[in-house]
């Protein structure tokens, strides 16, 4: 009799565990980690960023945007990647005394090369996947793992 109740606990207990789902169902395997941004280009002019200190910061399924300086709001994203395709949405005022709130004013985004709330990247990576090329219709962003 105590060989079957074994048995049972082994089996609900394996069952427990295959059953959950961590909130890294959505893998961002080479992207995981924080990157800093170097620079950002428009229109064919690339301007040196790296002395803005903007950090993008990948885990799980958020996106930490910020400036380590300090002058910028820290901006929360959730995203989701499909093969080199990053899409960004519903970001948030990073502000963990007072509760994240959803982001109303896209012009706070400007500062880290994002002109729309929602908005989609083609991932390029270089280097040996150390140097990282975000690219929309409108910027390149240019960044390297910290």
């Amino acid at each position: 009799m105590k060989k079957y109740i074994k048995l049972l606990f082994s089996l609900l207990a394996m069952l427990g565990i295959t059953s959950c789902s961590l909130d890294t169902d959505n893998t961002p395997g080479d992207l995981e980690g924080m990157w800093k941004c170097t620079a950002m280009e428009q229109n064919g002019q690339i301007v040196d960023v790296a002395e803005k200190q903007i950090f993008w910061s990948f885990q799980a399924k958020l996106l930490q945007i910020e400036d380590k300086i300090g002058t910028q709001p820290r901006i929360l994203y959730h995203y989701n990647l499909n093969g080199s395709i990053l899409e960004l949405n519903n970001p948030y005022l990073y502000d963990r005394d007072h509760g994240d709130k959803p982001l109303t004013e896209p012009t706070l985004l400007v500062f880290y090369g994002i002109n729309t709330m929602n908005t989609t990247f083609t991932i390029e990576f270089a280097k040996g996947k150390k140097e990282l090329t975000l690219a929309t219709e409108t910027y390149k962003l240019y960044f390297k793992k910290f």
